[in-house]
């Protein structure tokens, strides 16, 4: 899920999160608690800032706020 106020604060993140995409995955963009997108419900800006939160099952990693560590956390292995 990549979170931001707009979407051109969501921009570096949302394309990192698509070109990194591990086969099957799914990624939502929006505001933080959209209605009716229950992907981005309780996934709150950091700082004010965009941010990105990589979810697995049912488990989400810390939300990062660049695209570096967007793409290092989608490519890192599954544990």
């Amino acid at each position: 899920a990549v979170v931001g106020p707009d979407a051109a604060a969501r921009a570096d993140l949302l394309a990192a999160a698509v070109a990194s995409l591990p086969d099957g995955a799914v990624v939502v963009s929006g505001t933080p608690d959209a209605d009716g997108v229950p992907l981005l419900a309780d996934r709150p800006l950091v700082g004010g800032a965009a941010a990105a939160y990589v979810c697995r099952g049912y488990v989400c990693e810390r939300p990062v706020t660049t695209a570096e560590d967007l793409r290092s956390q989608l490519t890192s292995p599954t544990t």
